[in-house]
């Protein structure tokens, strides 16, 4: 595994940059006209400022703490009117360590993919800017079709890759090699840590992608978006083996103001788990406080928690330990009060990557997660709706 935390030295000092034909790969250079003549000391300034440090005077360094301080001393020294333009180059400059930088070398994509050691400086600021983003919306999100729509995705960071670069191909024509097509939205429905061996990565990319499209990328929250579930499963781990304990205790406070339901062309709902027999109307979720941890029992913890169940008639107690299951009456009695066509959800895993329920197949459960924690033979999916 290739590491940006490794130690590199040279003769002589080298300008940041990246290879010519993945200059493409930040828009923002086009969006900010800093491709032209006039613009080229700006670029080389942002580069030197923002990409990954090529070397420093002949020395031997930690490339991930020296990019951290180039970082820091960067941002510290950001002019205000220059804040919104430069945030948007940083997080395409992250988009561009965690997706293109691997899926255009044949070393890296897809057998061998490295783990992404983005310095802690640079991740403190992307939890800033994506709380910031989340902290704007409401609990409740509603937009139009057309939408790409995943389901857990559980630090499986391949997978994401892989789902993002196949997409890419079958649209070439009009997406090129860019990670997200203009035409539609992206919808992820929750679970993006724990389990996984690279949660980090999942999560940072999707934060990125966040701040920088915010209304083409929707992020719900999953179960495992959560203080307690993190601590268990995997990412509190993770993040104080790769980083430091404070990084984690600053995700799931951004975690704390995702929103949880998203309602498509006000016809299919979509969250986590499931609905729940204590919701009456969405004003109900337009009203729900945040930020807030996910309790163990109520509305909150149902929209993350509940499954439906072929085998029970009535709402019963979930053997996970929090929320309930339903059966086919309940879930057509909550479309018809609700006027709804459909509910989208994830937290199960599917053998074909999604699966229905219910007599007219009015709930689809979707999982993005491949061959899930090498325990299963499962296939991952994405839904489209046009």
């Amino acid at each position: 595994m290739e590491s940006t935390g490794s130690t590199t030295s040279k003769s002589e000092k080298k300008e940041n940059s990246l290879p010519k034909e993945h200059m493409k790969f930040l828009p923002s250079i086009t969006e900010q006209q800093l491709d032209q003549k006039q613009n080229k000391k700006k670029l080389q300034s942002l580069f030197d400022k923002y990409l990954r440090p090529a070397s420093v005077d002949g020395k031997t360094i930690d490339v991930q703490k020296e990019w951290g301080k180039q970082f820091k001393e960067a941002v510290a020294a950001m002019a205000k009117k220059d804040v919104a333009d430069e945030s948007i180059f940083i997080m395409d400059v992250i988009i561009y360590y965690l997706y293109h930088d691997i899926i255009t070398d044949k070393s890296k994509y897809p057998k061998s993919v490295p783990f992404i050691d983005l310095p802690i400086e640079m991740i403190e600021f992307l939890i800033k800017k994506a709380q910031k983003q989340f902290e704007d919306e409401r609990p409740l999100v509603q937009f139009e079709a057309p939408v790409k729509i995943f389901g857990d995705i559980h630090g499986q960071y391949t997978d994401l890759l892989h789902m993002f670069k196949e997409m890419g191909d079958k649209n070439k024509t009009e997406q090129q090699d860019y990670i997200l097509s203009k035409n539609c939205r992206y919808l992820f429905m929750g679970d993006y840590v724990n389990r996984g061996k690279q949660s980090c990565e999942v999560i940072c990319l999707l934060l990125a992608l966040k701040v920088r499209y915010p209304t083409q990328i929707i992020i719900l929250r999953g179960n495992h978006e959560s203080q307690a579930i993190t601590r268990i499963y995997g990412f509190f781990d993770e993040i104080k083996r790769r980083y430091k304990i404070n990084l984690w205790q600053q995700f799931y406070t951004c975690f704390n103001h995702m929103p949880l339901v998203a309602l498509i062309d006000e016809k299919i709902m979509c969250m986590h788990g499931g609905f729940s027999k204590d919701m009456h109307s969405f004003d109900q979720i337009e009203s729900l406080p945040k930020p807030t941890d996910i309790p163990d029992s109520g509305l909150v913890a149902d929209l993350v928690w509940n499954d439906p169940d072929e085998d029970v008639r009535d709402w019963e107690e979930n053997e996970r330990g929090c929320g309930w299951v339903f059966g086919r009456k309940q879930l057509d009695e909550f479309l018809k009060k609700h006027d709804l066509d459909l509910i989208c959800r994830g937290h199960q895993v599917m053998e074909d990557g999604y699966g229905f329920f219910g007599k007219h197949k009015q709930l689809v459960t979707i999982f993005s997660a491949k061959n899930y924690c090498g325990d299963f033979d499962n296939d991952a999916a994405v839904m489209n709706v046009d």
